[in-house]
């Protein structure tokens, strides 16, 4: 019964942060989609791992083409 509570508001927490993440990545995939500029999301060894859908309009590329592909080579 002592380790019950424990675990259990461990539990809660890890519940709690995992929706406050989601929350923030919603906010962020929202403003990288909707803003002019292009927004790129790069790996150490220079792959997108994330492109905004700015990449259509500003170099008339899907998203896709430049998705894990490495940019800094």
């Amino acid at each position: 019964v002592m380790l019950t509570l424990p675990i259990a508001a461990l539990s809660m927490e890890r519940a709690r942060a995992a929706s406050a993440l989601r929350r923030r990545e919603e906010q962020y995939r929202l403003l990288a989609d909707y803003s002019s500029d292009l927004v790129l999301r790069l790996d150490a060894e220079g792959r997108a791992g994330f492109v905004s859908s700015a990449v259509r309009r500003l170099l008339g590329l899907e998203p896709a083409a430049l998705s894990n592909h490495g940019l800094l080579a």
